[in-house]
């Protein structure tokens, strides 16, 4: 008798029932008529081999269901990311936090120098020297106001102000300040005799001297810190600013971007959703495909990566001509960077509102622009409004539900609404007990609705809470 399990319509696995009269059909025509009651001998028999059998079809079926990317789980789904060139799934990782350290000029700061945001702990991962020759992010006060002239050497260019016959320390500094914040690597106000300036993408410091009759304020210097503990740690900008390791002439830290938050095991949804969106990178080192794929499973912390293009000799409103942008969360600024010119093709531009260096073979610098997209927070209400008689609802219903809503918002990308009615399927998914429920969502955290959210199309969607009442 052929077999009619594994067709060209794919794995038609027979139910319990099935077997049991198929095993029963066959015994009544081996041996006669016999009691098919469920507490008769003959009746216990069928269903015990019938129980068996239906076990191997189900581990049979689950094999042949480990073989694709939408029905493998667990080692599996780990099997099919080393297959497809070794794309693993991502282990436990520790948020990184791109600061400043201030202090003294020339002040060293050893390698694991701790800071402190709220209960967490982080270490600088690199010894840094607070320099003038780096900054980051400082201040200088005009000091003496009757200089004929007031010059800042910002990254080998001379802004210099000439002093009017009436300027006071204030006219000088508005003035110098006006200057600066007009060079391609600085922002610059006054305040007073005070000049403020921070460089533009606030990671990266250059070098800045000054003339006679003006003063150091502050100085900072860029530094990487990382958490202690594994996990997913948010540090919102301004958040990392305690030092905590008592070192003579380091006076404060800030982080001027957020923090490239960490994660715990990457789940089996995550995963799934990293690995279709590898799909295609083998097409070449240039494509967009590629870059996107790189940038996703080459730089750690990364979340969402998107790529377009403009391959036309005219820019558009977001992207210059001949040029690629890529939007990103996550991640550090430099490493981002860096991933796009190791991957991007010769002679093509890059767009974007966020400017970091990035080096070639040879060690020459190049500047890469990149964006953030405009994250959406997202907070969503799931409300059990009854439960299922005949199944008990499991102890971890909660985090279960709470897993069921992350494995949606792991599907969206760039640009991707917040579909209510799709959230439904993700929690019934991966919970039991449940026979109705409401879901609602929020940006704003307090004013709920049934409502789908849009998303801009250079934006995305951030999970930002999931409650659950009702159970």
């Amino acid at each position: 008798m052929a077999q009619n399990v594994l067709t060209d319509t794919g794995f038609n696995r027979p139910t319990l029932a099935v077997l049991v009269q198929r095993i029963g059909d066959r015994l009544e025509a081996a041996v006669g008529p016999i009691s098919r009651k469920p507490d008769s001998n003959t009746g216990q028999f069928i269903g015990s081999v019938a129980e068996e059998i239906a076990i191997a079809y189900e581990t049979t079926e689950a094999v042949w269901l480990s073989r694709f990317i939408e029905s493998a789980t667990g080692f599996a789904l780990d099997a099919i990311g080393e297959w497809m060139g070794g794309t693993a799934r991502r282990g436990r990782s520790q948020t990184q936090v791109n600061a400043v350290v201030y202090g003294d000029e020339s002040r060293p700061v050893p390698a694991g120098a701790l800071a402190s945001f709220q209960n967490y702990t982080f270490v600088l991962t690199q010894a840094v020297t607070i320099t003038r020759g780096s900054l980051v992010d400082g201040s200088f006060n005009i000091t003496d106001p009757s200089q004929a002239s007031y010059s800042a050497r910002v990254n080998g260019l001379d802004y210099t102000y000439t002093r009017k016959a009436a300027d006071t320390a204030s006219n000088i500094a508005q003035g110098l300040a006006s200057l600066i914040n007009g060079s391609p690597n600085y922002s610059a106000s006054s305040n007073g005799s005070l000049v403020k300036m921070t460089s533009e993408n606030m990671v990266e410091g250059y070098s800045v001297s000054l003339s006679a009759g003006m003063t150091w304020n502050k100085i900072g210097s860029p530094a990487i810190f990382s958490a202690v503990d594994y996990g997913a740690i948010s540090v919102p900008v301004g958040a990392l600013n305690n030092p905590v390791s008592a070192i003579a002439g380091w006076t404060g830290v800030n982080n001027l971007v957020a923090g490239s938050t960490g994660s715990e095991r990457e789940t089996d949804s995550a995963y799934r959703q990293r690995l279709q969106n590898s799909l295609g990178a083998g097409e070449g080192k240039a494509t967009i495909n590629a870059i996107k794929s790189a940038l996703l499973n080459d730089v750690e912390g990364v979340t969402l990566a998107e790529v377009l293009e403009n391959d036309t000799l005219f820019p558009t409103a977001e992207i210059d001509a001949k040029s690629i942008l890529c939007i990103v969360d996550g991640g550090l600024e430099q490493e981002i960077a860096q991933k796009i010119w190791d991957m991007k093709a010769g002679g093509i531009s890059t767009s974007g509102d966020i400017l970091v260096t990035a080096y070639d073979t040879s060690g020459r610098p190049h500047g890469v622009y990149f964006s953030r997209s405009g994250r959406t927070p997202v907070y969503i209400r799931v409300k059990v409004d009854k439960q299922n008689p005949e199944e008990g609802l499991p102890a971890n219903i909660v985090s279960l539900i709470e897993s069921g809503v992350a494995n949606y918002f792991a599907t969206l990308g760039l640009g991707d609404d917040v579909v209510i009615q799709r959230i439904y399927g993700y929690v019934y998914a991966n919970t039991t007990g449940i026979a109705k429920m409401t879901i609602t969502a929020s940006t704003d955290g307090s004013s709920f609705s049934a409502n789908d959210i849009t998303i801009p199309e250079t934006g995305s969607a951030q999970l930002t809470s999931t409650e659950v009442t009702g159970v």
